[in-house]
């Protein structure tokens, strides 16, 4: 019988999670206060106030975040002003139109960044319960909510990064050069979103070259014309880029970031990068960027700040749910190493569902990471907030290796087979638990 595109499996599962994504990004928004998860909001309110006042760009030395690209605080200068809502003040926030104005552009982003995820998910993966795990993962993982969420340009070069990796895995798995195209655009707006956005902009650029040295000559002049689009759009906006960050705002960073390494400076010793001491979990699964000793490992900082930011709390129960979504991560770790190694074998296989993009990305954002760690030592340069898109090829390879699992032990030991969904399932109450009941 023939169905419409729309009714086949794979959009019913999109649409499913969308929804639930949906109701979960408006629950987020209600219950969390307008200054709960950003960071220095004072200054990004004051470089909005800037640009609001100015009609113009600021100096970079005009306050603490005028170093940032500008693309974000246009966009909110202008809802704001579109709508005629006053710039909210940093000491009464909860109350104000304009903050719940920012509030709504940060969860239209951070729900736009999830219909991305599942959009790439129902392309890279082959099954529907690959595509239910995958989904499930992406959308209750905490980092959506707490990172997509923040007033700031967090939630932005998020979305666009997330748009460009849709891009490249569906330009993947149909080979139509108008993806590239999109891949490329997407990656241009991430970098004039923030300088992390250039980490999307070279993996696109990787998947370009991986493809030229692999594609076959009957394909080229579709191929060149999608790569020389989508490389023309991202030197553009790089050349934009060095010319409004670097040279008329003088640089990425802050000039007085020197002055942070003695509260949040970190060790750059070779096993900070390649050891994961568990007995740091013994006092409490939390870790803020200026607490403790398990800030200077990279694995452990990477884990905790995925699923907490950093924050914590000392309410028992709250804690209690903490401790079991690090340990399910920690097993679900395992399993998207063994779907890494799948996606590995395929991706340059046959099979075209976007693997080789996935895994270009996931080594990719954690190559980026590290070498931001190792250029900027200090702890505020060392969490998932600057790699979040890397949720879509940690669920998907997870979902592959569980897929697997279930396939091989679904006839013989069927109560076995149940294992992977259940793991999920706990997964999903213990986040939605930590991340929305606790603000």
């Amino acid at each position: 019988m023939w169905w419409p595109k729309w009714c086949s499996a794979g959009w019913h599962v999109l649409a499913l999670f969308a929804l639930v994504g949906a109701c979960l990004v408006v629950a987020y928004v209600h219950v969390t206060p307008f200054d709960q998860r950003t960071h220095d909001v004072g200054a990004h309110l004051r470089y909005i106030e800037l640009v609001e006042q100015r009609h113009a760009i600021p100096s970079g030395d005009a306050c603490w975040e005028c170093h940032q690209p500008p693309l974000y605080y246009v966009i909110a200068a202008r809802v704001l002003h579109a709508g005629k809502w006053p710039l909210p003040d940093e000491h009464s926030l909860h109350d104000a139109s304009g903050a719940r104005a920012l509030q709504a552009v940060a969860a239209a982003l951070g729900f736009l960044t999830l219909l991305f995820w599942l959009a790439t998910i129902r392309i890279a993966c082959s099954t529907t319960y690959e595509r239910v795990v995958a989904s499930a993962l992406a959308t209750f993982a905490p980092a959506l909510l707490i990172e997509g969420c923040k007033v700031g340009n967090d939630p932005l070069v998020i979305c666009f990064a997330s748009g460009a990796l849709w891009q490249l895995v569906s330009w993947r798995a149909s080979d139509r050069a108008r993806h590239l195209a999109f891949a490329g655009a997407f990656a241009a707006l991430a970098i004039q979103a923030k300088a992390n956005g250039l980490a999307i902009a070279a993996i696109v650029l990787a998947s370009v070259l991986a493809a030229f040295l692999s594609r076959p000559d009957r394909r080229a002049p579709r191929f060149f014309w999608g790569a020389g689009a989508c490389v023309g759009l991202m030197g553009a906006s790089l050349g934009l880029f060095e010319y409004v960050v670097v040279h008329f705002k003088n640089g990425m960073t802050h000039p007085s970031w020197s002055g942070l390494r003695a509260q949040y400076g970190l060790n750059n010793r070779w096993q900070d990068f390649f050891t994961f001491d568990p007995s740091t979990f013994a006092r409490n699964p939390w870790v803020h960027f200026d607490a403790g000793p398990a800030r200077d490992e990279f694995w452990n900082y990477l884990l905790r700040s995925s699923l907490f930011g950093e924050y914590g709390t000392a309410d028992v129960a709250t804690t209690a749910f903490a401790y079991t979504l690090v340990g399910i991560t920690v097993v679900l770790a395992v399993f998207a190493l063994a779907g890494l190694v799948s996606c590995v074998r395929r991706a340059f296989g046959h099979d075209r569902h976007g693997e080789r993009e996935l895994v270009l990305a996931a080594f990719g954002y954690l190559g980026f990471l590290a070498s931001l760690r190792l250029v900027a030592p200090f702890a505020v340069h060392n969490d998932f907030r600057f790699i979040v898109p890397f949720v879509v090829p940690y669920a998907t390879m997870t979902a592959v290796a569980l897929g697997r699992v279930r396939a091989k032990l679904g006839h013989r030991r069927p109560y076995l087979a149940m294992f992977p969904a259940w793991l999920v399932a706990v997964y999903c109450v213990a986040s939605l638990r930590v991340t929305i009941y606790w603000t």
